[in-house]
């Protein structure tokens, strides 16, 4: 049941109320938040997911239903935010898996070869320009297999900060390497 007060930012925000949008968010933002990281582990995306919730909140404000649960309609919102994450990066690891997977069919192994070569060498590279303990972190989660908990206990850090370690160094790293999937994807396909 909506309290007067909630029913009321509710009513003004469909109308358009910035100053209600705004209340709604500062009410919201942790909770919001909180779901995305209980489901997805990861501080940066889900701090992105949780701003895009309430992007889409302000899009759709004039749908939203006066009779029923405003936060069950703030949570759909963010659970479809979260399952369409999660599909963008299930389909970015197929196509990665095809990448993989193709390259073992390759008719022409020796260009693929240097491609992928080329790949490594600048992955390497990428990673060497990660701040000292990003990369002992990266390194830890990526190469040793350990989870975030053991890096934690090992490093004697919080989960917390190896969570926000490891989102920074993925996110510099994908930024940095796009140019060259993209290569290796336009690649294999022109052999296909």
């Amino acid at each position: 049941m909506k309290t007067p007060d909630e029913k009321t930012l509710v009513s003004a925000l469909k109308k358009g109320d910035r100053t209600a949008f705004e209340e709604i968010f500062r009410i919201y933002n942790e909770k919001v938040y909180a779901f995305c990281y209980s489901v997805l582990r990861q501080s940066e995306e889900a701090e992105n997911i949780t701003q895009d919730t309430f992007i889409k909140l302000w899009m759709v404000r004039e749908t939203i239903d006066m009779e029923k649960s405003f936060s069950g309609f703030l949570f759909t919102i963010a659970r479809n935010m979260v399952f369409y994450h999660s599909r963008s990066e299930i389909n970015r690891q197929l196509i990665l898996h095809d990448v993989i997977k193709q390259k073992s069919q390759d008719p022409n192994p020796t260009e693929s070869r240097v491609l992928f070569n080329e790949l490594e060498h600048s992955l390497a590279k990428i990673i060497n320009k990660l701040p000292s303990k990003r990369k002992e972190i990266f390194l830890l989660s990526r190469e040793k297999g350990l989870s975030h908990a053991e890096i934690s206990k090992r490093l004697n850090i919080s989960v917390y900060t190896v969570d926000s370690q490891m989102s920074k160094a993925l996110k510099f790293i994908r930024k940095s390497l796009a140019h060259y999937f993209f290569t290796a994807v336009f690649f294999t396909m022109l052999f296909l």
